[in-house]
């Protein structure tokens, strides 16, 4: 029985059914991302998107890893589901930014921080308007205590993004952080 299915959903991939794939994927990422974003028009890259939701799974073992060699498996797992996602899809497919900033987000949990950054800044090129993503870079400077450096990540967000709640709890937090530094100065 395993061996059929496997077939129909090889068949099904070949075919460029993303969607049909299912099967392989958890409900979670298909709510998350066929049944918002899908474009059956676009078949040729939606059929590797399956790899963004195994990169998602990795990304959540990463969280809950306990040991250092468990930590750097999934890490090397999210890369290699991410990298399969980049190298079959075009790179003007719209799901890309989502892959790069997933991808950052793993980094970040990682602690490879100028990685992280990197990734960030690509999922901005594809989609200014990923608040997540000023949030995520906002949050490494903030880490690295440049809180100005934050600041300017919060403030050219809110230009894209200008009701973002998030972007504006993080101004006001750095605000408030960047008041009591001059004050104690």
């Amino acid at each position: 029985m395993q061996r059929y299915r496997i077939r129909i959903l090889v068949v099904l991939s070949l075919l460029g059914w993303g969607p049909a794939m299912a099967g392989m994927i958890t409900k979670e990422c298909r709510t998350m991302i066929y049944d918002r974003y899908y474009d059956p028009n676009d078949r040729a890259n939606w059929q590797h998107m399956h790899h963004f939701c195994a990169c998602r799974t990795a990304y959540f073992a990463l969280l809950r890893a306990k040991s250092a060699q468990e930590r750097r498996f999934q890490m090397t797992n999210m890369e290699g589901e991410c990298g399969y996602v980049f190298a079959h899809t075009r790179a003007d497919f719209k799901m890309r930014p989502l892959v790069h900033l997933q991808l950052a987000r793993g980094y970040k949990a990682y602690r490879s921080y100028r990685k992280a950054l990197k990734e960030y800044r690509k999922a901005l090129q594809g989609n200014p308007r990923l608040t997540y993503a000023y949030a995520g870079i906002s949050d490494i400077y903030r880490h690295q205590h440049n809180y100005k450096g934050a600041l300017q990540v919060i403030n050219e967000g809110l230009r894209h993004v200008p009701r973002s709640k998030a972007l504006r709890r993080r101004k006001k937090r750095l605000e408030k952080r960047l008041a009591k530094a001059s004050a104690g100065d």
